[in-house]
């Protein structure tokens, strides 16, 4: 009995971890001056995780991660037509510590687990990005209007 509790206190404590994994997690990519918010969507379908990759500044949501593996707490995610790899350590139930690597540039990268607050930040800052992007279109199409028209006369 005393070997056997241990041992199901240890499978139990890695069953909590695991499944902790699963959700959405946000940090930002800091390189050259320019912070790059980066989000991370996981899921368990059956004994694999699963993940997809969204980067709302450049307008890319959902990349497929082609391979995803969680071993001893550490994540790691591999993209391989964007030659990209993310390697983190599971800190606790919401924090990530990791490395993302992309042609030959490691940056640092931490994840912190979206609340549900968090999600509707993301949704508010979503359609503040997408808004902005529609009246700058605007702008530029009204501008070359105006251009076209003036060369015309």
């Amino acid at each position: 009995m005393e070997k056997i509790l241990p041992a199901l206190l240890l499978f139990l404590s890695n069953l909590i971890f695991s499944q902790s994994l699963e959700g959405d997690w946000q940090g930002n990519l800091e390189f050259r001056g320019t912070s790059l918010p980066t989000i991370f969507h996981i899921e368990k379908i059956d004994d694999a995780y699963k993940a997809t990759m969204d980067s709302p500044n450049q307008n890319a949501y959902g990349i497929p991660i082609d391979e995803v593996t969680f071993e001893n707490k550490t994540l790691t995610f591999t993209q391989k037509a964007a030659q990209l790899k993310y390697e983190a350590t599971l800190v606790d139930e919401t924090h990530l510590e990791g490395t993302f690597n992309q042609r030959g540039f490691s940056i640092p990268l931490n994840l912190e687990k979206i609340t549900a607050e968090g999600k509707e930040i993301n949704k508010q800052n979503l359609i503040d990005h997408k808004l902005q992007k529609l009246h700058f279109l605007i702008w530029k199409k009204k501008s070359l209007f105006t251009i076209r028209k003036q060369r015309s006369i």
